[in-house]
This record gives structure tokens, sequence and C-alpha cells, in this order.
């Protein structure tokens, strides 16, 4: 696979901020807790995270749509775009929506 210096350069500046976070005790307890937190209020278990630039961003509607492997779809506002979870509306999957540079998810 090759990929471009760009995105290259936008990986390593994602992995380094994850690394940053991770790599220090009181901002990984920080991270982990935040995470646990989450975890413990949702209903539901989480099929996976999704990041905004994964999504298309629908103009009729107003907000930001991932296709689900169900044939479904989910649906954010984009005013609830960060750290939201979002139910398919077709069949019983959940997706966390995060920004790419939201490696803390809250700071």
């Amino acid at each position: 696979m090759i990929c471009s210096s760009e995105s290259g350069v936008k990986k390593f500046l994602e992995v380094d901020a994850a690394w940053k976070v991770l790599s220090d005790q009181t901002s990984r307890r920080h991270y982990d807790m935040k995470r646990r937190e989450q975890e413990l209020k949702q209903d539901w278990t989480v099929d996976s995270t999704v990041y905004l630039q994964d999504m298309t961003w629908d103009s009729d509607e107003c907000e930001y749509t991932y296709c689900c492997r169900c044939g479904g779809r989910f649906s954010v506002s984009k005013e609830e775009v960060d750290g939201v979870l979002v139910c398919c509306d077709t069949c019983s999957l959940t997706i966390f929506v995060a920004l790419n540079d939201n490696i803390e998810m809250s700071k």
C-alpha cells in the first residue's frame, strides 16, 4: 500500500498524539476512566468507532450518515457529532462517533 506524504504525516500525528496520552500514567488513567464511564452509561454494546471523516455529509437532511453492514444507516446531526453513540435505523448495531483529533475523548 502506498500512501501520500500528507496522509502519512496525518497518520503519524494521530499515532503520536495517542502515544502521548497512553504513555503517561496520569493521562492514560484519565482516558481509561472516560472510556469506562461511557461503557457503563450505555445500554448496548458498541460495534465499532467511526471517525467523522469516514462519514458522509447529507446536505438535504443536514446530518452525517454512515452505512451499516445490514443495509441500514447511522445518522447524526452536526451539533451532536463528537463522542456520541448512534444506533442503526434498521438493526441493533451501535457505533461510537469520534473526531479524528479527539484522542483523549475530552480534556
